[in-house]
Parts: structure tokens; C-alpha cells; sequence
């Protein structure tokens, strides 16, 4: 079994949910599933398991809504990581 999980914007003033997806992304790797993560690609970086995390480019949009910003396409790349997941 394979897991996509899709998450928004990381940084490290994150909720209850951002922190609950990233313990679930980390917990089921180190259990053996094969699990990956899409996420906006920000300036905070997730520290572990690299390898399994999926980078789509963000808009900033800091200068309205601090630490907000938000993806509106796929590249190439992302598009074949998940289909290669």
C-alpha cells in the first residue's frame, strides 16, 4: 500500500493539523508503509524522510497574510514523482 498525503503550506508556527499530518507522514514511514507527502514548497524545511516529500512551487503572499502562500499548478517533476510513487 502506498499513501499520498496532501499538505499545505509548512512552517514551523504550524496548527494541530499541519503538526498531526507531518507525526501520521513520519509514524506510518518508520512502520514500513510507503507514504509520501505533496506540500507548497516554502522556506521552513521538514527535516526527515526528504527523499518521500513532493515540492510544488508557491505564490508568497506574506506582504497580506503572514506566512501564507499557496500553489497553482504542478511541474513536470511533482507530476512524476506521484506518478512514480
Amino acid at each position: 500500500m502506498k499513501i499520498l498525503i496532501i499538505y499545505d503550506n509548512y512552517n514551523k508556527k504550524g496548527g494541530g493539523s499541519q503538526l498531526a499530518a507531518l507525526r501520521w507522514f513520519e509514524n506510518l514511514n518508520n512502520l514500513g508503509v510507503t507514504t509520501y507527502l505533496l506540500k507548497n514548497k516554502s522556506k521552513d524545511e521538514i527535516d526527515f524522510f526528504k527523499e518521500k516529500i513532493i515540492e510544488v512551487p508557491s505564490v508568497d503572499l506574506s506582504f497580506f497574510l503572514k506566512n501564507t502562500s499557496f500553489s497553482l499548478f504542478f511541474t513536470k517533476e511533482a507530476i512524476e514523482k506521484i506518478k512514480s510513487s
